[in-house]
């Protein structure tokens, strides 16, 4: 009978390397990675390796025999105590950081329900990891004493107990688990990680019936959503999970619908921008998510607008078929829609979340394309898109300045060939387009006198 192949979420590597086979397909976690190198000296702990195989051959699939929540002790209100993380001023200072709802990496967890979730299951020792990392890596207010590394082994060994349980190895604690390891993974900028823990969600949802088992938990349905369209937007890459329209719809000002981006057939032999159904469905998303930004007072610091009025529109964009250097020209014109669209949408987010160089993935992307031959045609309407691309890529926080000033150049450019000499003239051009004042108005008017004349 062949062996059951194994797969692992989370790897914890030693200083000593093992050349098995086996051993070389494992994935190691970036934290552990980081923390063994700082600390070569010490004595660390062997590999710690997560068994899987209950989810792999289907055994917890029949199991009905008990609840799919892990029954904890009575004090579930002291978490501390429950998981017996110990009750040292450090442990609750990691706490404070991710539930006082200072912090803008953990505010928007907080409002869909997902901390008080993590707070009465295994997954909290992965929260004091991602605080004490955010402390460390992000704010640089504290030095590293290696505690993100020690509760994320917490986690671990935590977890591991869950998957060798057939009560217990698909639970929703177990899900809850998976989703802070695959959160942490977005915090330390892990795609790699990120992706072990989707597919491990895979497996879980496989045994349970797919994601839609978690409908009925609506929280921990929109951490899912949450979690993955930022881990996707680190890779460039489609989502494995559906967006839950059910849930986003009532609370979303956008016309949410399943438009299906992804199939190629939508625009079939399409001779222009203006003729891509994809792109027009972009574009009116677009424009509506603008005049919602600039009609009324948007609270910024309302950690929940993102996830109902931007984080769908990223999947769909993220969505839309990928166009290389290599593809005819309306691919390639099509392809720098999709990189304008996704700049523009992590614009409009910095504004509650700022991150420098958030959009640089795409933007250096942008870059190749819109150097390729027979890109920018004036006689062809595409070219106001490409145009209204640029000045969004001009006019962002999100590129570092070294980029901005090359789109800068490529506009110029572009508005010479185009013939347009006034910036009159050219807000025609953008207003045509998405724009949203409260987001992109102080750039384009610094734009207007500093380069245009205006």
């Amino acid at each position: 009978m062949p062996q059951q192949r194994k797969f692992e979420f989370i790897t914890v590597s030693g200083k000593e390397r093992r050349t098995d086979p086996e051993t070389l397909r494992r994935v190691h976690s970036h934290t552990q990675a980081e923390y063994r190198r700082r600390h070569a000296s010490k004595h660390r702990q062997k590999t710690v390796e997560l068994d899987v195989t209950p989810l792999l051959d289907r055994s917890l699939v029949q199991y009905h025999g008990h609840s799919l929540s892990t029954p904890l002790e009575n004090s579930r209100s002291d978490p501390f105590q429950s998981f017996k993380l110990g009750e040292d001023s450090r442990a609750h200072r990691l706490w404070d950081h991710v539930y006082d709802g200072t912090c803008a990496k953990f505010r928007t967890l907080i409002a869909i329900g997902f901390i008080d979730e993590v707070r009465e299951t295994i997954a909290l020792s992965q929260m004091l990891s991602a605080s004490a990392w955010h402390l460390v890596h992000w704010l640089r207010c504290e030095s590293d004493s290696g505690d993100d590394a020690r509760y994320s082994m917490i986690t671990t060994r935590s977890l591991q107990n869950q998957l060798d349980n057939l009560a217990t190895g698909t639970s929703n604690e177990v899900i809850t688990a998976v989703l802070a390891c695959a959160a942490y993974a977005n915090l330390t900028r892990d795609p790699q990680t990120f992706q072990v823990h989707m597919d491990g969600l895979s497996q879980i949802f496989r045994c349970r019936g797919g994601e839609r088992a978690l409908d009925s938990l609506g929280h921990l349905r929109l951490a899912l959503f949450w979690i993955e369209v930022n881990g996707r937007l680190q890779q460039d890459a489609p989502a494995q999970f559906p967006v839950p329209y059910h849930i986003l719809a009532p609370k979303s000002k956008l016309n949410l619908t399943e438009p299906d981006l992804g199939r190629v057939s939508l625009d079939g032999h399409f001779t222009g921008l203006d003729e891509s159904h994809v792109v027009k469905y972009g574009l009116q998303q677009l424009t509506l998510l603008g005049q919602i930004i600039d009609s009324a007072i948007v609270p910024w610091d309302d950690p929940l607008f993102p996830v109902f009025h931007i984080s769908p529109l990223l999947h769909d964009f993220l969505s839309i078929p990928r166009g290389s250097v290599h593809d005819s020209v309306h691919i390639r014109q099509r392809e720098c829609f999709r990189l304008f669209g996704i700049t523009y949408l992590l614009s409009v987010r910095s504004m509650t979340d700022f991150e420098p160089g958030a959009g640089m993935l795409y933007g250096t992307k942008l870059q190749l394309l819109l150097e390729t031959p027979g890109i920018f045609v004036p006689e062809d309407k595409s070219y106001q898109i490409l145009l209204w691309g640029l000045v969004v890529c001009v006019c962002t926080r999100v590129l570092f300045d070294e980029l901005r000033g090359h789109f800068l150049a490529i506009l110029s450019r572009y508005l010479q060939v185009a013939g347009i000499a006034s910036f009159e003239e050219f807000l025609v051009v953008v207003w045509e387009l998405p724009w949203c004042c409260k987001v992109f108005g102080d750039a384009l008017y610094h734009l207007s006198r500093s380069f245009l004349g205006g």
